[in-house]
């Protein structure tokens, strides 16, 4: 036999190639699917991973060879998406998936009858939605106190009253509410309705005092207080506010007589002024106008009668001495006679006062006097 070249067996080898690539083929199959042969013809999900996956052949051929078993045999599972990417993730290409998807098989699972039917739901009644209650609108309208909103407070605290007319703590929440608000008559109100069910309570008796004294009504806070020291002698709080008040009537009542005889007084003097001609201490002139008339005035200010003045019922004159310079600006100030709340308001006045300059011989020169100012309510 004549020996082959190198060259005739190389182009006998590449012959011969798909011979074995179809045996190696049709081996991996009857390994890779012995239970398909054995069992059925369809092939199952993890036939086809295991076929896809195997290394006899390219990927190319493998699926190739299962799209036509595919085709042929059929499958057993239903290609769902997460399948489908499970497919493509080992290899699967789109001839393949597009047989498996005509050989899917729908898989219904039959429903397992029950022994014992289960009963009919029983609709449950939709629950009747429930109405604010006192305490509802007691929180809400302590809420909006806490927080200053003294009309929403009111407002709630008056449907609060409404469903419980007879709770004492709403009437003195919503009088304190009130008196934030400076509507003190209506405060007063329900601390009479708070009296009126309970006329042991001394906190309405104490804040009722002081709503009559933020109306000047002096007379009915001292009537409350000494009801409190009635019901309890040994109340601190009432004995001192008594103490206070006859203390500023005493007070009231001095000044009252010492104006008086202030009034008896000047009532030798002129109301047009007494020019004295006089030395400063500064060696220059000086002018004693005595009691000053307004008309001398460019700009005569009036005191402020303050809401303390008012409530301790405080009247009278209030006389101040005043230093005028040679410009007409009052460069001193110092009440002489009247009470010291009167008086501090009356020498603020004083000092924003403007005069005419005083003209002496062709000269402003300095001048002294004194204002007297009339407090009446």
């Amino acid at each position: 036999m004549k020996p082959l070249t190198f060259n005739e067996m190389n182009i006998r080898r590449a012959s011969a190639f798909p011979l074995v690539l179809l045996v190696s083929l049709m081996l991996s199959l009857t390994f890779v699917l012995p239970s398909v042969h054995a069992q059925q013809s369809q092939l199952g999900l993890a036939d086809i991973i295991i076929a896809l996956r195997s290394n006899k052949v390219t990927l190319a051929e493998r699926n190739e060879i299962l799209t036509d078993a595919v085709k042929e045999r059929g499958v057993t599972f239903e290609l769902t998406p997460q399948i489908e990417k499970e497919l493509e993730s080992t290899g699967a290409n789109k001839s393949l998936i597009e047989s498996i998807r005509q050989k899917s098989v729908v898989v219904k699972i039959a429903p397992t009858p029950l022994s014992n039917p289960i009963p009919a739901a029983t609709p449950i009644p939709t629950p009747t939605p429930v109405e604010p209650d006192f305490a509802f609108y007691k929180k809400q309208a302590d809420e909006n106190a806490s927080k200053g909103e003294f009309e929403f407070a009111v407002a709630n605290y008056n449907k609060a009253v409404a469903l419980n007319p007879e709770n004492t703590s709403i009437y003195l929440n919503r009088a304190l509410a009130f008196f934030k608000k400076k509507d003190y008559e209506k405060a007063i109100a329900d601390y009479n309705k708070v009296i009126e069910i309970n006329p042991n309570e001394l906190i309405a008796y104490s804040n009722r005092a002081n709503s009559y004294e933020k109306l000047g009504n002096i007379e009915k806070a001292v009537a409350d207080y000494k009801k409190i020291i009635e019901i309890d002698d040994k109340n601190e709080s009432a004995l001192n506010n008594l103490k206070r008040i006859e203390d500023d009537r005493t007070r009231a009542l001095r000044i009252e007589q010492e104006a008086a005889q202030a009034e008896a007084g000047k009532e030798k003097s002129k109301e047009e002024p007494v020019f004295v001609q006089t030395e400063a201490g500064d060696g220059s002139q000086l002018i004693n106008l005595g009691r000053i008339n307004p008309a001398m005035a460019t700009d005569m200010a009036t005191p402020v009668y303050s809401q303390v003045a008012k409530n301790l019922n405080l009247q009278g004159q209030v006389t101040v001495q005043v230093m005028i310079d040679e410009n007409g600006k009052v460069t001193s100030a110092k009440a002489t006679e009247g009470h010291k709340i009167l008086s501090e308001s009356a020498e603020q006045a004083a000092r924003r006062t403007k005069f005419k300059p005083i003209i002496i011989n062709g000269s402003a020169i300095k001048a002294t006097g004194f204002i007297v100012y009339n407090f009446v309510r």
